[in-house]
């Protein structure tokens, strides 16, 4: 299906991410899992507004004082809780009051360094589902209370946590935020991530990295280009548990070759291809006052001769020519001015 963008205060929105509901759950796949633990879960419209913010919450049990309302109280330091004595899938609501146009949605979890991993059981993996009004049995959702009917059907919902980029908003709590929805791109024709193209200016562009090698230690920021080249540059798959690291092609000092076939081979090292001069190998037919020399019969000569086995091999690392009191190689690189490469995230 194509797609069209719609521009507000120079922020363009991908159509076919843009959604229209009232009620937002978010419901954990885990059957074992007892806990749910949000710090803040930040729902956007158009104009960059907090919909969620101080709106009526519910959730499925209440663990103590963590009442449902904490999760879009406007702060990251407290969160909402479900109790631990039910097994079923864990859930959380809001309601937004009237059907809103949803561009972004941010996921905070709890604040503790015990629960910033991604796919923490209480955080992840997720399910969201949105509602519109005439879609929501409004008498279902009471504010303030536990329990309820909560997402109406577990295999229809809107996203998955695999939609979501990961990230550490601070050093003990992790960000799930909603890949490709909020585009903050200034043109509709931005490059698709892992796109590289030559840049004469100093700044970075929107949404671009300098091709310098440099080791990326956030995948979930940068999830869509790493999906693209993977760790084919340099990096650590480290799993779930801790966050893996990528590194960026290194294009500094050096010609890019184009090639076809597999890109696994497609490094920054010397092995793949390199700035040095390439050495081109080829044969001559010498002839000094009148006589062939032969790389059969060195310090030999041969007269009329033109046999094709009589020719010996010339390299440029042989050559040399003199420049005052030193010898210089011949050198096969044309000439060639300065550019930075990048890649486009």
């Amino acid at each position: 299906m194509s797609s069209t963008t719609v521009s507000k205060d120079a922020i363009n929105y991908n159509t076919n991410y843009i959604k229209t509901a009232r009620y937002f759950f978010i419901q954990l796949e885990s059957t074992t899992e007892n806990n749910m633990n949000y710090a803040e879960i930040q729902i956007y419209n158009e104009s960059g507004t907090n919909i969620a913010l101080n709106k009526n919450a519910i959730q499925d049990s209440q663990n103590s004082s963590y009442t449902a309302d904490k999760a879009v109280n406007g702060s990251l330091t407290d969160f909402h809780h479900t109790t631990s004595s039910d097994t079923d899938r864990k859930w959380w609501g809001v309601d937004l009051v009237n059907d809103e146009t949803i561009t972004d949605i941010k996921i905070y979890g709890r604040d503790s360094s015990a629960q910033t991993r991604i796919n923490y059981s209480r955080n992840a993996p997720f399910r969201i589902f949105l509602y519109k009004d005439a879609d929501y049995p409004n008498s279902s959702f009471i504010d303030g209370t536990s329990g309820g009917p909560g997402p109406l059907d577990y295999n229809t919902y809107t996203y998955h946590s695999d939609q979501f980029n990961y990230e550490l908003s601070s050093s003990t709590q992790g960000l799930y935020t909603l890949r490709n929805n909020y585009v903050l791109r200034q043109s509709n024709a931005s490059p698709q991530p892992g796109t590289v193209v030559m840049w004469s200016g100093e700044t970075l562009p929107d949404h671009a990295l300098f091709c310098d090698g440099a080791s990326i230690s956030n995948i979930g920021i940068y999830a869509d280009l790493h999906a693209e080249i993977g760790f084919r540059y340099g990096g650590t798959d480290k799993g779930a548990d801790t966050e893996s690291w990528f590194k960026l092609p290194d294009f500094t000092d050096r010609y890019l070759f184009g090639r076809t076939g597999a890109m696994a081979d497609c490094t920054s090292t010397d092995s793949g291809g390199n700035w040095k001069i390439q050495e081109f190998k080829h044969n001559h037919k010498v002839y000094i006052g009148g006589y062939f020399y032969s790389a059969s019969y060195p310090g030999y000569h041969q007269t009329g001769s033109t046999k094709d086995s009589d020719q010996f091999n010339v390299t440029s690392t042989a050559l040399t020519v003199a420049a005052n009191t030193t010898a210089a190689q011949i050198s096969y690189r044309p000439a060639y001015t300065l550019c930075n490469f990048i890649i486009y995230y």
